[in-house]
């Protein structure tokens, strides 16, 4: 088409007819062409090209928005996410019929087994939702690819959007499993061996309380005590965290 108008545009010998012709063939607007049929070619010639130059300008615009939007909607982190929200739809729909199919009874069995697909589908849905989420910001573009990439590699779109600034190593967090149980249990079997102290005036239970007047010792005792339950639940605070 480009090429087309073109040749007629740059020739100095056009003819008006060829230029309605072209105008009929490659234009969008009856009205104009309408409009041009009823003019006198004397007058209208040099709005007719400039009317057709537009039409090739406003064709080639076109065409190079298209291979910018083909080349954006492209990557495959795209066709990744899509893959994703569709195999979650999938499973998700087949929980649902599996929750219908469960029925409305109360009973013991039926209420376990609902609320293990219940278990299972919630997480997904958040995943499901993420995802649907993160691709819809990328089209519009308030996400960027590298953001969509991260939920797809397992993020939410909540993390995404605010993340966290990374926690500081500690020489609390950097022990071992082992290391931090074995020191939980010691900091309980001190307590312990603390309060016996304070109520027996030894290290372990006695059959007759035995308290411990007012004295430096005990006021050092005490001291430990407070010191050593702290620690304790920075350790077992630890514990909960990493779900030891």
């Amino acid at each position: 088409m480009n090429k087309e108008i073109s040749q007629w545009i740059e020739n100095p010998n056009r003819e008006y007819a060829d230029g309605l012709r072209l105008l009929e063939r490659y234009g969008t607007n009856p009205f104009q062409l309408r409009s041009f049929s009823n003019r006198s070619p004397r007058f209208a010639m040099s709005e007719l090209v400039g009317v057709l130059r537009r039409l090739t300008d406003s064709t080639t615009k076109v065409q190079k928005d298209e291979t910018k939007t083909e080349a954006k909607a492209a990557p495959s982190v795209v066709d990744k996410a899509k893959g994703l929200i569709h195999d979650l739809w999938v499973k998700l729909s087949k929980i649902h019929l599996d929750l219908f199919d469960t029925g409305e009874s109360n009973g013991g069995k039926v209420v376990a087994a609902r609320r293990l697909m219940m278990d299972v589908r919630d997480p997904l849905i958040v995943r499901y939702n993420s995802l649907y989420e993160a691709k819809e910001g990328f089209f519009s573009g308030s996400l960027s690819e590298a953001h969509l990439q991260e939920v797809v590699d397992g993020k939410t779109i909540s993390e995404v959007l605010h993340p966290k600034p990374p926690k500081k190593e500690t020489p609390l967090r950097s022990m071992s499993d082992l290391t931090l149980f074995n020191k939980t249990h010691a900091a309980k079997q001190a307590i312990n061996r603390y309060n016996n102290q304070l109520r027996y005036q030894q290290d372990t239970a006695a059959k007759v309380d035995n308290p411990m007047p007012d004295c430096p010792r005990r006021d050092k005792i005490l001291h430990r005590l407070k010191k050593k339950t702290a620690e304790l639940a920075v350790l077992e605070e630890e514990l909960k965290q990493r779900k030891v």
